[in-house]
């Protein structure tokens, strides 16, 4: 008999980690799919802006491994893969941001900030937040390290 005690219920989630180390892990996350206090359930933007220093990945073809969130530049997945709350923003803004690694991402970025503070310099420099989410130009959500951003420039 399985103790169910110390399950937690997740589900695997397609996601792609560009890594410091230039190479790009191809597999999945485990999200909470139980609904939090605002009625959904986990995001990848919650996981890996939690206070946790590493995440669950299971690498295809490699198996169940653990990656530290300060090794991981982007994680990328498609828009529509997951049901999302109806965003209340008060600040929005299309830019590009270039990384360590000289790519580039082109997008929006969204957030409901303090009206005394609703600018990109201000959500940019959020110290509860690691990653910052882009939605970019070819359909992706892209997770951006804050830690690896050289440059963000207005579009």
């Amino acid at each position: 008999m399985v103790d169910t005690r110390f399950i937690v219920q997740k589900k695997c989630f397609p996601v792609v980690l560009e890594m410091r180390d230039e190479k790009t892990l191809k597999g999945n996350v485990f999200l909470h799919f139980a609904k939090d206090e605002t009625g959904y359930p986990e995001t990848p933007a919650d996981l890996v802006n939690d206070r946790r220093r590493f995440i669950v990945f299971d690498e295809d073809q490699a198996g169940i491994c653990f990656i530290g969130k300060d090794s991981i530049l982007r994680l990328i997945y498609q828009r529509g893969e997951l049901k999302q709350p109806q965003a209340v923003e008060n600040f929005t803004a299309s830019v590009c941001i270039t990384m360590n690694d000289k790519r580039e991402v082109h997008g929006d970025v969204s957030a409901l900030l303090p009206e005394e503070s609703a600018r990109l310099f201000d959500y940019l420099n959020r110290e509860d937040k690691l990653f910052i989410t882009i939605a970019d130009t070819e359909n992706n959500y892209v997770l951006a390290n804050k830690d690896f951003i050289n440059k963000v420039t207005t579009q």
